[in-house]
This record gives structure tokens, sequence and C-alpha cells, in this order.
């Protein structure tokens, strides 16, 4: 099977560290695809229309082009005040796109000839450049017999993939393939369960189309998804479950469904087994919705230092979610870390001024910093916003924690896409170790002889071949920070991380600078990790020194 890079998502915690976007070669990648039209006078195959949004958007993702998906589509439509269902004219269609954040529009018609199993399908599609509002290229045609559908989708989306990028790595044969790893009976009634509204006609047109799956031997992943997920929608959390843990860790779409599975069992309760899921999930998915329900977990479990270190991670691309802001305030409280704690609970309660529960807890700060009268102030907003006040005064205060139901699906998409794109520079990389490794020793040189714009510019280039490679990035935070670049140093150590979050070296310079700058919570989270990587790591243990020394 072809690797699948339709997994989607607000921000994506790597993108603090690589701000680019990674695209193909062509910039005008970004692709959508409308519902096609039917032509011809009946209306029982509407759902073929439906069906090249899609199957289109998978395949599109596969040859290197980034699709739009229906919710984006959907919301373009609501922003013009268009019926989801409405057939558009040119110039329409490009608004659409537009609002959107398409470069490309796909749009065509399809016509049905002949009855029951004879019947042929004959498609034209074609696609617009949303920017210049023009036509790119001949129009597409194609005909068949209903059963070769998705034959047509593969064929559609590899010649427009191979048109925006001629050194495409798939052959037509193999996205065709990919195209029909669903049995068409089985895609049909999935995408009518996509298209309808009813909730009971939902669920039993997936049912149909995993048992039609299953039929010949295979198992319907995406269905069976978008199942779990309808279930999730419903507040039907166990069977939420039940049905997300089917899928397997080889599938496609195994990390969106554990993310949701781990948030259904934090929605009943189930913390231990949410905890261990969102923890190896959290290295493999690093969004900042999958650390801040990690830390739930592990605040419900009683680690609040741990809880402290997920929730710094989310902040960092999260800084102006509420809920994050909360979380991570309300962490560094339960783990007595008082000064950070109301740091971040006063920039919430600018933004919510009736955040009772924030009040409460930057109260109860402030009290323990000896600010009394802050802390006075504190306390009124909150008997006035804070329900449970009495409660909480008494010592009944539950285990607080705000859960992200969801997360951006353009984020996740943009990751798999990364990790497509990483997987390639790796491949040509391994054909250049020994250049490589030859680069790093003369940066190193560089840095020993204290030519730092030698080693940076080698660093550079260095990392325009192989962007993973950890040890680069830490040398040049250490440039950067001995050259007073501070916020660039911590840029560069927090790269050195995600590449390789074992390298104890990084943690620690980073937990120099926090402490530097008297921001304690991330200087301990830092030194932690350090020492449960290398315990007898001897900077480590100095900056442990360090910390002790200024409590």
């Amino acid at each position: 099977m072809l690797p699948c890079r339709r997994l989607k998502v607000s921000l994506l915690l790597f993108l603090i560290f690589f701000p680019f976007q990674v695209r193909s070669a062509n910039a005008a990648n970004t692709i959508l695809t409308l519902a096609f039209e039917n032509t011809s006078a009946k209306p029982e195959y509407n759902w073929i229309g439906e069906s090249f949004s899609l199957n289109l958007e998978k395949l599109f993702a596969t040859v290197g082009l980034t699709p739009l998906d229906l919710e984006e589509r959907n919301a373009a439509f609501e922003r013009l005040g268009l019926p989801q269902n409405a057939v558009l004219a040119r110039a329409t269609a490009i608004k659409v796109g537009e609002k959107a954040g398409a470069d490309l529009l796909v749009v065509g018609t399809y016509k049905v000839l002949g009855e029951g199993k004879s019947a042929n399908l004959v498609v034209s599609a074609r696609v617009i450049n949303v920017r210049e509002g023009r036509v790119i290229g001949n129009e597409y045609t194609y005909s068949g017999t209903l059963n070769e559908l998705q034959i047509i989708h593969g064929k559609l989306a590899w010649e427009i993939g191979y048109k925006n990028n001629p050194s495409l790595a798939f052959s037509k044969d193999q996205i065709v393939s990919y195209a029909t790893n669903v049995p068409p009976a089985a895609f049909e009634s999935y995408t009518k369960a996509i298209l309808t509204t009813n909730k009971e006609d939902k669920v039993r047109f997936l049912f149909r189309a995993i048992s039609e799956s299953q039929k010949e031997g295979r198992a319907y992943t995406q269905a069976i998804l978008t199942l779990g997920l309808h279930y999730y929608q419903q507040s039907n959390f166990k069977d939420a479950v039940n049905w997300l843990e089917k899928i397997k860790s080889t599938d496609d779409q195994y990390l969106e469904a554990q993310f949701f599975a781990a948030t259904a069992l934090l929605q009943l309760g189930d913390n231990e087994k949410a905890a261990t899921i969102l923890k190896p999930l959290s290295n493999q998915l690093p969004l900042y919705e999958v650390f801040n329900n990690a830390a739930i977990a592990e605040l419900h479990k009683g680690d609040n230092n741990e809880a402290v270190r997920l929730l710094s991670l989310a902040i960092q691309s999260a800084s102006k979610d509420d809920d994050v802001t909360f979380n991570y305030g309300y962490a560094l409280w339960k783990s007595s870390q008082y000064t950070a704690a109301a740091n971040q609970l006063n920039q919430l309660v600018r933004r919510q001024e009736k955040d009772g529960q924030a009040h409460y807890l930057l109260a109860k700060s402030l009290e323990k910093m000896a600010q009394k009268t802050e802390a006075s102030l504190a306390l009124d907003e909150a008997k006035k916003y804070l329900t449970e006040f009495a409660k909480w005064e008494t010592g009944k205060m539950p285990v607080l924690g705000r859960i992200k139901p969801t997360f951006s699906r353009a984020a996740l998409q943009r990751l798999s896409q990364f990790k497509g794109s990483r997987e390639n520079i790796k491949s040509v990389a391994n054909t250049e170790n020994d250049q490589n490794r030859s680069m790093m020793a003369k940066a190193n040189s560089f840095y020993t002889a204290g030519r730092d714009s030698e080693a940076m510019s080698t660093l550079t280039e260095l990392l325009r071949l192989v962007p993973d490679r950890a040890e680069a990035h830490l040398l040049m935070g250490r440039i950067k920070e001995r050259t007073g670049n501070i916020e660039g140093a911590i840029n560069s150590l927090k790269a050195a991380i995600f590449w390789d979050p074992k390298m104890s070296s990084a943690h620690v310079l980073l937990g120099r600078i926090y402490l530097q700058q008297n921001n304690k919570a991330l200087a301990e989270a830092h030194l932690k990790s350090a020492l449960e990587i290398d315990p007898q790591d001897k900077e480590a243990l100095a900056l442990e020194r360090l910390l002790k020394g200024t409590k």
C-alpha cells in the first residue's frame, strides 16, 4: 500500500522550530475538489459527485499536493452564504476556492448512461488556477462502468499530480491501485454515509461499508474511524473507544484514532489507560492538543511535575489558547510553582475576566507569594463567577483540567507531509553520510577556534541538506547563545530536541537559558528531562545545584 498522507489539523509544535511550509516543487499546490455535477436526470447517482471530493482528497496527498478537506470546503460555502449542494457557476466556484485558501480548484461533471449493471459513467474534469481565474491545460475526460469509478479517481489524481510535478515518484498504476483498495460497494456506502445528515442512516451506511469490505477480506479503516468519531461526537464514548481501538498501528488512521480513543477515555474517567496512550502519542503526534490531554491524564494520576512538562510544550505553540493557559497555570499551582502559576493565570483573566476558576487559583497563588492585596482582589472576582466557591474553600476542590476534544486537521496534514519530506531527505542523506560527517566536524572545528560566522555558514549548509541533524541544531544553539542571540538559541535547541528527544545537552543548555530568564518552571522541566536521559550527566547535575541555590 502506498503511504497515505491524508492525516490532517490549530498549530503544530514543530512549526515553532520550522516555520516554513513543506510544499512540492511547484509553489501552487494547495488543491480543493468540489463535488462534481450530475448532468443526467438520475438523482440516485448524486452520491458519485461527492465521491470525487472524498477519494481525490486522499489521492492528491499521495501525489504531493496539499488537499483541503470537506470541512474546509463546507466552511467556505458557509462564509459565502451558499447551500452545501449548490451547483456553482465558474466565478462562484473560484470565490469558494479563494475563501478556502486553495491555489488550485478541481471542478467537473459526470453523466450516467444506461441502467443497472450495464450503466456507464462519462466524466469531465478541469483544473482552475484560483488566483489567475483560468483553466490550466486541457479538459480531462474518462469513461467506464460504475464499478470503475475509483479507477477514474486514480487516473485523474495521477494526471493532475504529474502535471504539477513531472518527477512524481509513483506510477499511474500505483495510484490507481491505491485508489481501488476499497471494494466499490463499500466505497459507495461510505460516501452515502458522509453525505447523509440522518444519524441512524449514517450508522447504517457505515456498518454496511465495513461489512461489504470484510466480505472481501479487507478492513475498511476509514469507515471504522468515521464510525468511531460519529459515536464520539454523540458523546457515546464507550462505543467510540470500542471502534477506534480496532484500528491497528499499521493503518494510516492509527494516530488520529489513538487521540480520540484516549480523549474518550478521559471523558469516561479512565485516566490510567488514557495516559498509556497519550504519553507515547505525544512523541508521534506533537500537537499541542495531545500534550494538553496527556497532561490532564497525569494530573489525575497525581504526577504534577510531568503535567507541567507536557503543558510547557503545549504552551509554546498555543500561548493564546485559554484552555492550555488555564491547565498550565493549574499544574504549576499544583506543583507549588506559585509565581509561574500566577503569571499564566494573570494572562488568562485578562482575556477571560469571568473565569471564576482562574481567579480562584490566581488568588491562592498570590496568597502563597504574600501579595495579600492582590490576592484579596482576585478572591473577590472568584466569588462573583465561581459557583463552587464555598465548596472549594472548604477543601473540596476536584482535580481540574480542560480537555481539548479535537485538534486542527490542517496542522496534522502538514506534519504528515513534513514527515514524508523528511523521509525523502534522509534517503538522499544516507548516500552522503561521509560528506555530512565532514561538514559537522568542520563546523565543530570552527566553533572551537571561535570562528562563529564560519561555523554558522557550515551548519546552515548542512541543515539545508539534512534538516533533521540534531547535533547541528545543538551546535547552532550554542553559537547563538554565545553571541547573545538568545531567542535564536532557544529555537535551535528546541529543534535539536525535536529531532532527538534524548539529547541531554540541549535540555541542559535550554534549562540554563530559562533559568537566566527567571523561568524556573521551564528550567526545571528541561532539567528533569536531562536527568531522566542520564542521571550522571555532570552538566545536568551542575544545573540542578544552580536551581537549588535559587530556592
